[in-house]
């Protein structure tokens, strides 16, 4: 395999829309926000049809939903000659960032809301950036002899946002900040503590680590500061440490996992929490044990995730045109009906997974709860045989070591599992494919997995 690493500018400009337009607009940069990725592309040896580039990108934004997804895609997947589903494209989720969806856009407009969530063109400017720092990546590849895998304890940073009380329903919520101190004093709650982080290397020399942690990466937001918050401060304090080699970041499945234990909101928790991760990220690398590279697949699944049927269309119709409907009402309303019209035309969204070696890593849609994240793992410590892309496993049993990325398309929202819809919160909420969608989920991974 060869590879290389890319970065583009995905810094909103002063005015734009923040987080769907419901929030304060950009007013100020308060550090700038980018797209981070690699070009993977596997030797002569990969299968006929397996030989075409991998590219694996993490965007500094909020969400991006359905249309611009495919067009993050398309354009990247051109740049390097590749086909669109060999490309995940996923955002950190931060908050004072960009929330794209050209499709909802056009909904408010025909309804004449003045909400929005992109600049159109400065989307393209975006997405034409990236591509075209994929097509230097292409040119500038090098050899990847070797891979590694570390872990790292974060500590003091996430916790599960919904605490449920004695009638199975959700008494205490802990968003990315909160100030109730009963809320606070509640248990960690289900949360996976660890920060992995998969190396690359050309010979001796690093080309890029990535990391997979779960946890909303937001510690305040909402007053126009744009910003990577406390994650984009520990990556750079990373590249800082480590220079010479990429570090790209990825968030793992957290809709129900964010800071609020350990967080009130107050401004001065910022670097705080980017020390906390820093800690963390540092001790993964340090950990990583290196291996030569021996197999490397791409795998994907494409699920037609099922609509929640309390959620019609006509109930974000009624949304969005309420009488004194406030913008992010207004907005959501919109995104559900694009998140309709795409489920009606039949569009199918991707779970790609990266397998190198005993490596697997999986790209997920939406807002997962941490539990799918933890049944990837679990389907990991099963043991099976290393399969290349030959298709042909060595016969060797083995655990795999499984990262998992969230928020690829962001058209479902959050995912919870079906067992959660019955105990209400906010996260239940925003969830708008139905409680099908953990059956398919959790079958598509236990095949990505174990083929």
């Amino acid at each position: 395999m060869k590879a290389a690493t890319f970065s583009s500018d995905a810094t909103p400009p002063l005015g734009h829309p923040l987080c769907g337009g419901w929030i304060t607009p950009a007013r100020e940069i308060v550090d700038p926000q980018f797209a981070k990725g690699v070009v993977l592309v596997p030797g002569d040896e990969a299968g006929a049809g397996s030989r075409e580039p991998v590219v694996l990108c993490a965007v500094d934004w909020c969400w991006i939903r359905g249309e611009c997804h495919e067009r993050f895609r398309e354009a990247l997947a051109e740049a390097a000659g590749t086909r669109p589903n060999r490309v995940a494209v996923q955002t950190i989720h931060v908050h004072d960032a960009v929330m794209a969806d050209l499709e909802a856009d056009r909904i408010s407009a025909r309804e004449g809301h003045d909400v929005r969530t992109l600049q159109p063109k400065w989307f393209d400017d975006v997405v034409q950036r990236c591509a075209a720092a994929v097509r230097e990546a292409a040119r500038q590849l090098r050899p990847v002899s070797h891979i590694g895998t570390g872990e790292g304890v974060v500590s003091q940073v996430a916790c599960n946002r919904r605490v449920l009380g004695p009638d199975g329903k959700v008494k205490y919520w802990r968003g990315s900040s909160c100030k109730d101190a009963e809320a606070r004093k509640q248990p960690e709650g289900v949360i996976d503590p660890k920060i992995k982080c998969i190396t690359l290397y050309d010979s001796e020399t690093l080309i890029a680590a990535l990391y997979y942690y779960a946890t909303h990466p937001m510690s305040y937001y909402g007053q126009g500061g744009v910003s990577a918050d406390f994650v984009g401060m520990a990556r750079k304090a990373m590249e800082k440490a480590v220079p010479g080699a990429a570090h790209i970041y990825f968030t793992g499945c957290s809709g129900n996992v964010a800071a609020g234990k350990y967080n009130d909101g107050a401004p001065a928790n910022r670097p705080v929490l980017a020390e906390r991760m820093r800690v963390g990220m540092e001790a993964a690398l340090k950990a990583v044990r290196r291996e030569p590279l021996r197999s490397f697949d791409w795998r994907v699944e494409s699920l037609h995730l099922p609509m929640r049927e309390e959620y019609s269309r006509k109930h974000f119709e009624d949304m969005m045109r309420a009488r004194g409907a406030s913008l992010a009402a207004q907005c959501k309303g919109a995104m559900g009906i694009a998140d309709w019209d795409r489920y009606e035309a039949g569009k199918k969204i991707d779970l790609p997974c990266l397998r190198m070696n005993r490596v697997a890593v999986l790209h997920l849609p939406g807002e997962p709860f941490i539990e799918y994240q933890l049944a990837a793992q679990e389907i990991g410590t099963r043991g099976q045989g290393d399969k290349g892309t030959s298709g042909q496993g060595d016969g060797a049993p083995g655990r795999l070591f499984v990262a998992v990325a969230g928020y690829g398309d962001a058209g479902p929202a959050y995912i919870p599992l079906a067992k959660n819809f019955t105990e209400g919160g906010y996260e239940v909420g925003m969830a708008w494919r139905g409680p099908g969608s953990e059956a398919m989920i959790m079958g598509a991974m236990e095949r990505l997995l174990r083929d």
